[in-house]
């Protein structure tokens, strides 16, 4: 029996073990995300941790609640997670701001450059359309007015006959 619990190097939920080792985290990995602790956050001193900050195997940085941690392994310097538990990603970090600003200085003038090619080019399509609208718009007007007149004329001849039977019907 004592060559079990010599051998055993995993501490569970309760143990003053887990409760210490969470505090001396940095540097563990965190299974199965295969992430590494970069630091604990501790609300105070002399209390327990609230939450481990952990970079992940693509390298972002992510927050694992410290009560998520199930169990650790201090030997293969290992936190177990609780399978149930949400990770939670972290807003994005100095460098991921400088590779964002990076990104924007590299596309604001190939945005400006397009914007003025489009420009260029809407002034150019309208150029190419307006005499075609204006011709359009004058075709249009001169037919309404022409099926205007011919409406008048049609009310006015019926109106004329209307007259002329009610002259003729004694």
């Amino acid at each position: 029996m004592a060559d079990v619990l010599a051998h055993t190097s995993t501490f569970g939920r309760g143990s003053g073990v887990l409760e210490y080792w969470l505090l001396n985290a940095e540097g563990f990995t965190v299974e199965p995300l295969g992430a590494t602790v970069e630091r604990v956050v501790l609300p105070a001193p002399f209390e327990p941790p609230l939450a481990l900050v952990v970079h992940d195997k693509r390298g972002r940085e992510r927050v694992i609640s410290a009560d998520s941690i199930a169990a650790v392994d201090p030997k293969d310097e290992r936190l177990l997670l609780d399978p149930r538990a949400r990770v939670t990603r972290r807003r994005a970090s100095e460098a991921g701001l400088r590779r964002v600003r990076a990104g924007f200085a590299w596309l604001r003038p190939r945005v400006v450059l397009a914007a003025i090619a489009s420009a260029r080019c809407a002034r150019n399509c309208w150029a190419w359309l307006r005499p075609r609208v204006v011709a359009l718009s004058r075709g249009a007007a001169a037919w309404a007015a022409l099926m205007v007149r011919r409406a008048v004329r049609a009310r006015e001849a019926l109106y004329a006959s209307y007259e002329a039977s009610k002259r003729r019907a004694p």
